[in-house]
């Protein structure tokens, strides 16, 4: 909601206007600002890292490397927690396909590797590629085949998201971000 102090009148003489449809409560707000001003610090703190040169120490990551390392990781969530509560089949699909060597796999690979029903993945594959991440080509060698690989627009975003996860890991290990 947006309210008076904001808007230099007393709360008791002003009208309240909704900001959307969906009620806002000031606590909300201020943990917002909250959240806001924490990113505003890591930043700060990340970039005075960044030139004193500690967080450029760590080799070159290997993307293909951190997606696999990403993907074991997910995978051994559903051994405490079912999978049903934490899938995230459009994800799980795209760390799939950057870890294949072979830049291409089936669409039953694909969905299979996606932790969801076959109906779940097929959706969310057909989502991927009207969103430009993937492309579905059939298969020169077997007609009945069709393959799954990532568009250069997919390439560019599993990478910059593995990117900025690999940074995420460097700032907590060199003590900017708490474990």
């Amino acid at each position: 909601m947006f309210f008076a102090e904001e808007s230099g009148k007393d709360q008791a003489e002003a009208e309240v206007q909704p900001l959307t449809s969906v009620s806002i409560s000031l606590a909300a707000v201020e943990r917002i600002s909250e959240i806001a001003q924490e990113l505003a610090t890591l930043s700060a703190q990340m970039r005075k890292s960044i030139q004193a040169g500690n967080l450029a120490k760590r080799e070159p990551v290997d993307l293909r490397e951190l997606a696999r390392a990403v993907q074991l990781s997910r995978a051994a969530r559903t051994t405490f927690i079912d999978q049903e509560l934490i899938g995230e089949p459009a994800w799980d699909i795209l760390l799939a396909l950057a870890t294949d060597e072979s830049s291409k796999m089936s669409v039953k690979a694909a969905s299979s590797l996606s932790g969801a029903p076959p109906t779940t993945a097929l959706r969310w594959l057909a989502l991927l590629e009207q969103r430009g991440l993937i492309s579905i080509d059939q298969d020169a060698n077997d007609g009945r085949r069709k393959l799954v690989g990532l568009t250069d627009d997919g390439r560019r975003a599993i990478s910059g998201a593995l990117q900025q996860f690999s940074i995420n890991l460097q700032a907590r290990d060199v003590g900017m971000v708490s474990p």
